[in-house]
C-alpha cells in the first residue's frame, strides 16, 4: 500500500494512520502558530527510504563491530556518549540486539555511521545512538540508516529515538513524529 501525502498539525495524523500509511507534508511550514511536521507514517511508507546512498553499504553487525571503530564513529560524528570509557562502550555494543552500520563500499569498508538499538522485533525498538561521521553527514546516510532500522523491525513494531539537543531540528525532518508523552528516569552522573 502507497502512502498518502498531505500536512497537517503535529498528532493530528494519531487517528489516521490507524487507517493505513500516511506520509505527510513536504516542507515544514506553519498552521495556526504551530510549526507542521512531514510525517512518514506507516511501515510501507519508509521502506523506500531504506536505501544506502551512493558509495554506501548496509550490514547488520550486532555483535561483530569492533569497539573501537564504534568510538571512532561516534567521536567523529560529534554524538555525546561515554567514549573515554572503553568497558561501557563495548558493554553497550554487547547488549545491543539491532546494529545497523553504514561502511564505505569500497576495500576499506570504513565504518562511517551506526544505528544501535535494542528491540522486541515485534512491538518496540528503542534506538539508541544514530551517527554519521560529521564528513558524510546531509547525504542521506542517518535518514536511510532510520529507515532500514525500521525495515527490519517491521510493521508491528515502533521505533523511538531520544534527540541529542544539537539533533532536535534534524529529527523532524525526517518523516519521525515529534512525541510529547515520554517520562524518563535518568542515569547517575559519571
Amino acid at each position: 500500500m502507497q502512502g498518502l501525502t498531505f500536512r497537517c498539525k503535529p498528532g493530528a495524523a494519531d487517528a489516521l494512520s490507524r487507517h493505513g500509511p500516511i506520509s505527510q507534508g513536504k516542507r515544514a511550514g506553519q498552521a495556526g502558530g504551530k510549526a507542521m511536521q512531514n510525517l512518514i507514517v506507516g511501515h510501507e511508507a519508509w521502506l523506500p527510504r531504506a536505501s544506502p546512498p551512493p558509495g554506501i553499504a548496509f550490514a547488520r553487525e550486532e555483535g561483530r563491530i569492533d569497539v573501537a571503530e564504534f568510538i571512532a564513529v561516534i567521536r567523529q560524528s560529534g554524538l555525546n556518549r561515554p567514549v573515554d570509557d572503553t568497558e561501557r562502550m563495548a558493554t553497550m555494543l554487547a547488549n545491543s540486539n539491532l546494529v545497523v552500520t553504514a561502511r564505505l563500499a569500497d576495500a576499506s569498508r570504513r565504518l562511517v555511521g551506526v544505528a544501535r538499538s535494542v528491540t522486541d522485533f515485534a512491538y518496540c525498538c528503542y534506538l539508541s545512538d544514530l551517527c554519521v561521521e560529521r564528513e558524510r553527514q546531509r547525504q542521506g546516510i542517518g535518514l536511510a540508516l532510520i529507515a532500514e532500522t525500521k525495515r527490519i523491525v517491521g510493521p508491528g513494531s515502533m521505533v523511538l529515538l531520544l534527540s541529542a539537543p544539537a539533533a532536535m531540528e534534524y529529527y523532524p525532518r525526517t518523516g519521525m513524529e515529534t512525541v510529547e508523552n515520554g517520562f524518563t528516569i535518568r542515569r547517575d552522573p559519571a
